[in-house]
């Protein structure tokens, strides 16, 4: 049997770390060495005549075993733990008075049992249980010392007296330091996983920290571009009220308010949005929907918003193409997308949403013959470190749309990309799952 054999056997005899605790693993531990150590010292004292001593190891052995199917199997540690003390102290009890006493090798097992005891016992209790050892270690030498008489001689030969201390010696060896490389191993293992957790709450709080300055930069930008905006259709207000205008010049401003109100509107929108997703979490309905229909009425919407621009939208879906998505989702997705198109378009340019298979994915493509975006502005598209950006007819944006855009998309199993020239204009692809026909 190999190494690797023998580890995964090990494992599975005092169960994985997962299922106990350090201490409960202990115990069972303890059992398995118990119950080697048994086996090994079993023959020994039939070898040698000790015939009593033999069946009270053999029915220690039937005890232990119950002992480890109670802790092992049914998990009643508590109630496993107290006994096996109980019967270790009457086993050693009963192997001082049948053993030749101090003459034999009973001494060896009294540290070999407080050994064990200490190694699955609650820190807690370690106190009690050394003041018992200690008390019960103490009363049998006395009593060796006082009463000679009563404790038999049991050994036939000077021989068999060799053998079996020899024998006990070396299993008391071996089972301590089987124990102690266990515990030392478990000892290693906790302090590692102690640094490993260290690492990750540092890194953790890195993140949290990043991400804390990242929503105070966004809400900063936020409020300030809620002012501008605000500020804005308030003089526009009082011109209308406390000013004589032409018709041509209310006209203007009649214009000028509708886009900072639709301006303001989705930045409001995206924000709701945004918050909802950090304080509630997200609420995700990945069903099988037709793309056309759900994506229509935010179509006709940034339709008459484009128009108003001069700005051509063309809208090319299949009938029967049907994703898989939410469709909430797709429909913010793609308003932030067409949105951004016409805001950076130049009056007169075209703008395409066409929609086709690829495969087992859904590709969404959002192109716009608009200004476009340099290396450095790309960079940063997806995340709140990007700058505001102004469109052709001075349309402020946070980049918030973005990064929402992004974290829909992915949260549908789906990805984000673009390519985009400046002067020319920027293509932004959105690929998800495929729906089932229905």
């Amino acid at each position: 049997m190999s190494i690797r054999s023998l580890k995964d056997l090990w494992q599975k005899l005092i169960g994985s770390h997962t299922e106990f605790i350090n201490e409960n693993r202990a115990f069972n531990a303890v059992n398995v060495i118990t119950l080697i150590i048994l086996i090994v010292l079993l023959p020994f004292n039939v070898y040698i005549g000790l015939y009593t001593m033999a069946a009270v190891l053999a029915g220690l052995f039937v005890i232990i075993s119950f002992f480890y199917f109670q802790a092992r199997v049914k998990k009643r540690f508590l109630a496993s733990m107290t006994a096996y003390a109980i019967v270790s102290y009457i086993t050693l009890l009963t192997a001082f008075y049948y053993n030749s006493g101090i003459n034999g090798p009973t001494v060896f097992l009294f540290f070999l049992t407080y050994h064990l005891l200490i190694a699955f016992t609650p820190k807690k209790q370690h106190f009690f249980w050394t003041m018992v050892h200690s008390a019960i270690g103490i009363a049998l030498l006395l009593l060796n010392y006082y009463k000679p008489a009563i404790i038999a001689n049991t050994y036939r030969t000077r021989q068999d007296r060799f053998i079996d201390i020899g024998s006990s010696y070396l299993v008391t060896l071996g089972a301590i330091y089987a124990i102690t490389i266990y515990l030392r191993n478990n000892y290693n293992r906790e302090k590692e996983l102690a640094e490993l957790r260290a690492i990750k709450i540092g890194r953790q709080k890195q993140q949290l920290e990043a991400v804390n300055e990242q929503k105070n930069k966004l809400f900063s930008i936020v409020s300030h571009d809620l002012r501008s905006p605000l500020n804005s259709i308030q003089s526009y207000l009082e011109l209308l009220t406390e000013t004589e205008l032409t018709g041509e010049e209310k006209t203007h401003i009649e214009k000028e308010l509708l886009t900072q109100t639709q301006n303001t509107s989705d930045l409001l929108f995206n924000l709701l949005s945004w918050s909802k997703t950090q304080m509630d979490g997200v609420s995700l309905n990945l069903i099988s929907l037709p793309l056309k229909s759900a994506l229509q009425r935010t179509i006709d919407t940034q339709k008459i918003i484009a128009s108003k621009k001069d700005l051509q939208l063309e809208y090319s879906v299949d009938e029967n193409l049907r994703v898989t998505g939410d469709a909430d989702m797709i429909q913010l997705v793609v308003r932030n997308l067409v949105s951004n198109a016409i805001k950076f378009s130049p009056r007169g340019s075209k703008i395409l949403v066409e929609a086709k298979p690829v495969n087992d994915w859904c590709r969404i493509m959002v192109r716009d013959e608009g200004i476009g975006m340099d290396d450095e502005k790309q960079k940063s598209i997806f995340s709140f470190k990007a700058a505001a950006t102004f469109g052709t007819n001075n349309e402020k944006g946070v980049g918030l749309g973005l990064v929402l855009c992004k974290e829909f998309i992915e949260l549908q199993h789906g990805k984000i990309c673009f390519e985009s020239t400046p002067g020319k204009g920027t293509t932004f692809f959105v690929t998800i799952p495929l729906g089932m026909s229905s």
